[in-house]
């Protein structure tokens, strides 16, 4: 039998159905087109608070907490949104989930896998070892067939203390959008 879901899990999963009908919902603009914005310009995103900092495009819009991004009543788990134009489909997410209990980066990063694995139906990747600023990450992805599309959903997860970080992009396959979260990947840094 399964170990009950994950938080993060069941997050991961509403926001992806979410982003690929209604990501107009997490910012307040028009759904008409937007005019191409230069988004090339990185400026720092840096939350104490939740102890990490990374690079972000500058005309992105951030959103923490959002409640379409964490569960009624789950106090262990944050969430930071980076939402460019809705129009493009692509989101970064960075989520810090408190640890209830001790885990190793492995046995968090396989869980989670797994769960996503479970409840998709999609084959995620094995886990691989990547090395961000330094710190050991494992990551895991899948493409996803979104309404005739095929869609990245990347995952990288890191372990500092009792806090596990996920950083999630869901959105195209390549291009612009896929490049600047990467650069939001390599830029993170864990901040007291």
């Amino acid at each position: 039998m399964r170990n009950k879901r994950s938080p993060l899990l069941a997050v991961i999963l509403l926001f992806a159905v979410l982003l690929l009908i209604g990501a107009p919902l997490l910012i307040r603009q028009s759904i008409m087109p937007q005019p191409l914005v230069d988004d090339s310009r990185l400026v720092e995103y840096r939350s104490p608070t939740l102890g990490f900092s990374q690079l972000r495009p500058e005309p992105w819009t951030v959103v923490e907490d959002h409640p379409q991004l964490i569960p009624k009543g789950q106090d262990t788990l944050h969430a930071v949104a980076f939402v460019p134009n809705p129009d493009s489909k692509t989101l970064a997410i960075t989520y810090v989930q408190t640890l209830t209990t001790t885990q190793t980066l492995q046995e968090y990063a396989a869980q989670q896998r797994a769960d996503l694995q479970a409840d998709t139906q999609v084959p995620f990747t094995d886990l691989r070892p990547v090395k961000i600023n330094g710190l050991d990450a494992l990551e895991t992805e899948a493409i996803i067939n979104a309404d005739g599309e095929a869609r990245q959903h990347r995952v990288v997860m890191l372990i500092n203390g009792s806090r596990a970080y996920a950083l999630v992009y869901i959105g195209p396959i390549g291009g612009a959008g896929q490049q600047r979260v990467q650069s939001m990947v390599d830029s993170f840094k864990f901040v007291q």
